[in-house]
């Protein structure tokens, strides 16, 4: 097996039309990265304020795919937008507290565009960097 920290992100933009599609393509995606020799997968996707991307109900459910397949542990995410200079973001804490990591980013979609300084302040005070349940990567 490669080093656990060798590992691959997927997104899954080509995934989320329809879930029994989506499940064929994560199954599809591990026994790849097993075959790799890749010990673990993180999935994630943009969080719904980006434009044609999926909606909440995709991240409140990801709960359903399992936490390890073809021995590839399977980490589940979001990236979030930042919709506003005072931290602001696109999912909700119970999703948030499901999910296995969190992606926090400044996408022009999403927010104007701001000065250093504005964009410094949102990831130091904001609620973005406090922190989150551990997650365990070790066997």
């Amino acid at each position: 097996m490669k080093d656990v920290t060798e590992t691959m992100t997927f997104t899954t933009e080509e995934i989320r039309r329809e879930n029994i599609k989506s499940i064929l393509r994560v199954d599809e995606n591990l026994r790849w990265a097993a075959e790799q020799g890749l010990q673990l997968v993180a999935l994630t996707d943009h969080a719904p304020a980006m434009k044609d991307t999926t909606c909440h109900a995709y991240f409140a459910n990801l709960h359903v795919l399992p936490k390890e397949l073809h021995g590839v542990r399977l980490l589940k995410g979001i990236e979030l937008n930042i919709l506003d200079f005072d931290g602001t973001i696109d999912m909700d804490e119970a999703v948030l507290q499901r999910l296995d990591l969190a992606i926090a980013s400044l996408h022009m979609p999403c927010i104007k565009p701001g000065t250093k300084k504005e964009n410094t302040k949102i990831l130091q005070e904001s609620r973005l960097l406090l922190p989150r349940r551990q997650t365990q990567l070790s066997n």
